[in-house]
């Protein structure tokens, strides 16, 4: 089935797999950091509604980012962060 042009399939690695950074300090593999560059992907991206699947431990991000945003009252756009911080 062919994907409307008015939606994007964006793939991303999560810090340490495939092309992205592996930084030796083993604080930045945490579920928090995860879900963190996550939203600055998004905010990156400019993101605002989105559809979310992830795949074996993407699906604990996921689930994480999903329940998080559930309780915080944010499920529609979310937070931006600065990647400085």
């Amino acid at each position: 089935q062919e994907i409307p042009p008015s939606r994007a399939i964006i793939f991303y690695d999560q810090i340490g797999c495939g092309r992205s950074s592996e930084p030796s300090n083993i604080d930045f593999y945490g579920i928090s950091h995860a879900i963190d560059d996550l939203k600055v992907l998004l905010c990156d991206l400019e993101i605002d509604y989105f559809h979310l699947l992830g795949h074996s431990f993407g699906g604990v991000l996921a689930y994480e980012y999903a329940n998080r945003a559930f309780h915080n009252s944010v499920m529609t756009a979310p937070k931006c962060l600065s990647a400085k911080t």
